[in-house]
C-alpha cells in the first residue's frame, strides 16, 4: 500500500515539474540556447516516463531559462489570467452566446430600444439608483422665456410634418410657440418627440391609439396662427419658468443571443431572431445587426388584413402575434400595418396582398408595426445571415429582465 502512495506522489510531482518545463518551452523555446533547449527536452522525456530526476538541477535550469515565465511572478500570473479570460470571452461570444443591445424600438413593447418615459423627476439618490439598475437618464425642459400662453408646436412644409429646424451635438431643435411668441426647444436625439408630445399633452388619446396615429390626425387639422405659421395646438397654457417636458430615457435592452441553436435546428415562426444586414440591398448593405420577429420561412403564404397577420391562412401563435392580432392597445400593441411607415423601396415586400416567402429568405416583422422598418420596407433576410434566437434579457433590471419572449 505504501508503495502505491509513493508512486502516486512521484507521479503528481513529476506532472507539476513537466508542466513547468512545457510552459518554458512553449513561451521561450525559440529564445533558448541550444544546450539549454535540449537539456529541458531531456528532463521532459524522463518525467514522461514517471522516473525520478534531479530536481535541484532542473530548478536551476528553469530559473536560468524561464525569464518572466518561471518563476512566475504576480504580474505574469495576472497577465496570463487576463489574456486567457479574453480569449475565452471572445470564443464564447463568437461561437456560443453573444450579447446584443437593441438599438431601436421596432420591437417595442416586447423589447425596448431607448424608451422615452414621461415622468416626474425623482430625488437625486433615486436617480442614481435608477441609472444603475434601470439605465434611466432624466431630463427636464422648462419654459425659460419671459412670456406665457397656450403652447403649440410648429409644423414644417406648410403644415405637413413635424421636423427639427436644425440639430447639434446634444439634440434636435424644434420650434414651439407660446401664444404667438416663438420658442426653440432642444430635445435629446435619443428621445421620441412623438411619445413626449402624446404622453404629455394627449395621454387620454394614447389609451386607444398609437402615438404616430394620434399625431397624424392632429397634423391633418392644423391651427394657423396670426403670423401664418401652421401649428398643432397642445391644449395647455404654459407660464414662464414652468416645466414643459419631464421625462426619462431608458436604455435599450441587452439580450443574449444563442449562436449555436441555428447550426442544428431550423428557425421557427415567432422566434425573436438576430441577423446580419450586410447582404440586404434594401438596407444599403450596411454591416449591422438587427433583431426582429421571424414571421415567415421559405414557402409560407403570409398576408396582413384588418390589422391582423396571417401565416398560411392562420393567426400564428405567440405572445407578440396574439397581442397585435387582438390589438391590445392597453399594452401598447396596436395591430399590424400592411406597409411600414417609411417610403416604399424597390426592395419592399408589403403585405397588402398574399405573398409567398421565397427560397433562401426569411420574412422579418417588428412587434411595433407602426414604428418598425422591416421586410415590408427592405425585403427578406438571407437565411445564411441569421445569427440566432434571443434567449435572455440581461440588462436593465426591469420587467423585461429574464427569458426573452
Amino acid at each position: 500500500m505504501f508503495s502505491f502512495f509513493k508512486k502516486r506522489s512521484i507521479k503528481q510531482k513529476n506532472k507539476k515539474l513537466l508542466s513547468n518545463i512545457q510552459r518554458v518551452l512553449n513561451y521561450r523555446g525559440d529564445l533558448l540556447k541550444e544546450e539549454d533547449f535540449f537539456s529541458l527536452k531531456k528532463f521532459e522525456s524522463i518525467l514522461k516516463k514517471n522516473e525520478i530526476v534531479d530536481e535541484e538541477a532542473l530548478e536551476e535550469l528553469l530559473k536560468s531559462c524561464g525569464g518572466f515565465i518561471y518563476p512566475q511572478g504576480t504580474l505574469a500570473e495576472y497577465t496570463e489570467l487576463i489574456v486567457v479570460s479574453l480569449i475565452l470571452a471572445c470564443g464564447i461570444r463568437g461561437f456560443i452566446a453573444q450579447p446584443f443591445k437593441i438599438p431601436t424600438n421596432s420591437m417595442y413593447p416586447t423589447y425596448n430600444g431607448v424608451v422615452t418615459n414621461v415622468c416626474e423627476q425623482p430625488v437625486k439618490p433615486l436617480k442614481w439608483i435608477n441609472k444603475i439598475l434601470l439605465g434611466n437618464t432624466y431630463y427636464q425642459i422648462n419654459n425659460n422665456s419671459s412670456f406665457g400662453g397656450e403652447i403649440s408646436i410648429k409644423l414644417s412644409d406648410n403644415g405637413k410634418r413635424i421636423e427639427p429646424v436644425y440639430e447639434n451635438s446634444n439634440g434636435n431643435v424644434y420650434e414651439f410657440f407660446i401664444g404667438d411668441n416663438l420658442l426653440k426647444l432642444e430635445i435629446p436625439k435619443e428621445a421620441s418627440l412623438e411619445n413626449l408630445l402624446v404622453d404629455t399633452f394627449f395621454y387620454q388619446d394614447a389609451l386607444l391609439k398609437n402615438p404616430r396615429e394620434i399625431l397624424l390626425e392632429k397634423i391633418s387639422k392644423p391651427t394657423i396662427l396670426s403670423n401664418g405659421s401652421y401649428v398643432i395646438s397642445l391644449g395647455k397654457n404654459i407660464s414662464p419658468g414652468e416645466t414643459i417636458f419631464s421625462f426619462a430615457l431608458k436604455t435599450g435592452d441587452m439580450v443574449l443571443v444563442d449562436r449555436i441553436y441555428y447550426n442544428f435546428f431550423k428557425p421557427s415562426v415567432g422566434d425573436p431572431f438576430v441577423f446580419k444586414t450586410g447582404n440586404i440591398p434594401g438596407l444599403k448593405y450596411q454591416k449591422l445587426y438587427y433583431i426582429k420577429r421571424l414571421a415567415g420561412v421559405p414557402g409560407d403564404k403570409i398576408k396582413i388584413e384588418n390589422g391582423q397577420f396571417f401565416n398560411n391562412g392562420q393567426l400564428p401563435e405567440g405572445i407578440a402575434f396574439d397581442a397585435n392580432n387582438l390589438k391590445q392597445t392597453e399594452n401598447d400593441y396596436f395591430g399590424y400595418l400592411q406597409e411600414c411607415g417609411s417610403p416604399l423601396t424597390p426592395y419592399s415586400w408589403p403585405l397588402n396582398k398574399e405573398m409567398i416567402v421565397p427560397e433562401n429568405y426569411y420574412y422579418a416583422l417588428g412587434d411595433n408595426s407602426w414604428n418598425s422598418y422591416d421586410s415590408r420596407g427592405w425585403g427578406g433576410v438571407p437565411v445564411a445571415d441569421t445569427i440566432g434566437p434571443a434567449r435572455l434579457i440581461i440588462y436593465p433590471i426591469s420587467n423585461h429582465w429574464g427569458i426573452a419572449k
